[in-house]
């Protein structure tokens, strides 16, 4: 009995060891195993950042090469280091606003200082009547460069509410007589009637949608979209670390 008892505890303990390699070993593989899909889950992760971090370089520099200067009206020092530009329609209301309220700011503290080049595009959002304004200022920009801008704040100044159909013939006629004295009325008028510029009216209507601007006035700074281009301070602030980006060559 005590041989057999003895040998009967030896095989308990050799169970017992078996058993607790088999636990060990199972737990080493829940540790591998745990270590695995952890490694796969960061590795999948950090595919999907890179992949995001891709669309959104993508994306800023499909809208920087999507924005195009050339050939639009620009005040300011030809060589200022900072461009600013501003999508909008002649019959937004908002946009009459940022003309009277944020555009003498611009003038005053950078356009006049020779910091920024402002550039002003069309973004005939609202109808019709938006494209006969637009077509107007392009015809006095082509006939009469040197005025645009008289012309433009002129248009600012006469604008009324957006369900009144106030850009008429006589109008833009009678505006235009009044900030470009010395224009070709002529040509001025045929451009009205003939709509002779509503092909660069319409260009720059596919240059704000190819930017997705769904609205008007909408800002960039150097190729940055302002978010509120009613907040000054913003606008400003993007100027100046443009401007301190040029000047340590860090833009």
């Amino acid at each position: 009995m005590t041989k057999n008892h003895e040998q009967a505890k030896k095989k308990q303990r050799r169970i017992q060891r078996d058993k607790a390699k088999q636990t060990k070993k199972q737990r080493q593989w829940i540790v591998l195993g745990t270590v695995f899909i952890l490694l796969l889950v960061f590795i999948i992760l950090g595919i999907a950042l890179s992949r995001q971090d891709s669309s959104d370089q993508d994306t800023s520099q499909n809208d920087q090469q999507g924005l195009s200067y050339e050939g639009q009206p620009m005040t300011g020092d030809s060589d200022a280091p900072v461009k600013v530009v501003e999508f909008g329609d002649y019959r937004c209301m908002y946009c009459g606003q940022f003309d009277q309220q944020i555009f003498p700011q611009l003038k005053k503290h950078f356009i006049d200082t020779g910091k920024v080049q402002f550039y002003f595009i069309n973004n005939t959002v609202i109808d019709q009547n938006s494209v006969k304004a637009a077509n107007a200022s392009e015809a006095i920009f082509d006939l009469a460069p040197d005025h645009f801008w008289v012309f433009h704040h002129e248009l600012y100044d006469r604008q009324k509410s957006e369900n009144v159909k106030w850009v008429t013939d006589e109008l833009l006629v009678d505006a235009a007589k009044q900030t470009v004295p010395e224009l070709d009325m002529g040509s001025f008028k045929a451009a009205l009637d003939d709509m002779s510029y509503k092909d660069e009216v319409s260009g720059d209507k596919s240059m704000a949608m190819s930017l997705d601007l769904q609205g008007t006035p909408m800002v960039f700074v150097d190729g940055e979209l302002i978010q509120d281009p009613f907040d000054y301070k913003a606008i400003k602030s993007r100027i100046q670390t443009a401007i301190e980006g040029k000047s340590t060559g860090n833009e």
